[in-house]
């Protein structure tokens, strides 16, 4: 994973929580790892091609990192703020899940888009 890769799922991992801690934000938030997804290959040009499974996989693991951001953070905010209870650790997991396949659709669009550039 390089350097850059890394940098867009913190970003959208940060952006994942803070728009999760929204009140009424729904599931916009998702929004945020597919971003960082697509982000992630579209930038990943340079003077090699890679395939499309390389592609996929450098998303999955933007979206990896973001989601794992995203439960730290929510995990210690909702804690700090004593509202724990009222989501577990598994709800947080799942929605990073999903986030994670966000990522990696955000990520399989992107591709054949980046490949003409």
């Amino acid at each position: 994973m390089d350097k850059r890769s890394l940098l867009f799922g913190f970003g959208g991992g940060l952006l994942f929580f803070a728009h999760a801690m929204i009140n009424n934000s729904h599931a916009w938030p998702l929004v945020w790892p597919f971003l960082a997804g697509a982000l992630a290959v579209w930038t990943s040009r340079g003077g090699n091609r890679d395939s499309y499974g390389a592609d996929v996989g450098k998303a999955a693991m933007v979206g990896l990192v973001a989601g794992a951001i995203f439960v730290l953070a929510t995990a210690v905010t909702l804690s700090q703020l004593g509202l724990n209870g009222k989501i577990g650790l598994a709800g947080l997991a799942i929605a990073a899940a999903i986030g994670l396949v966000g990522a990696m659709l955000g990520g399989a669009l992107v591709h054949p888009l980046a490949k003409r550039t």
